[in-house]
């Protein structure tokens, strides 16, 4: 499997989280903190991947070294 393969597995699976999440906020309602929580990690899960694609599309960009303290 390719990358592009994989990213695009993963973003299938988000999308299929983001509507379970929608389905259950409309149950449980949106304004419990559990749900607000798991739709804000969804939520940063979806950025983390975007990032992944823009990475892996620009392969020989110049990479930032990651900052160790």
């Amino acid at each position: 499997m390719s990358v592009h393969d994989d990213l695009s597995s993963i973003q299938r699976s988000l999308d299929d989280l983001t509507r379970s999440v929608a389905r259950l906020e409309q149950r449980l309602g949106g304004g419990g903190l559990e749900v607000r929580r798991v739709r804000t990690d969804a939520d940063h899960l979806r950025d983390s991947v975007a990032l992944l694609r823009a990475a892996a599309a620009a392969p020989d960009a110049p990479r930032r070294p990651d900052l160790v303290t």
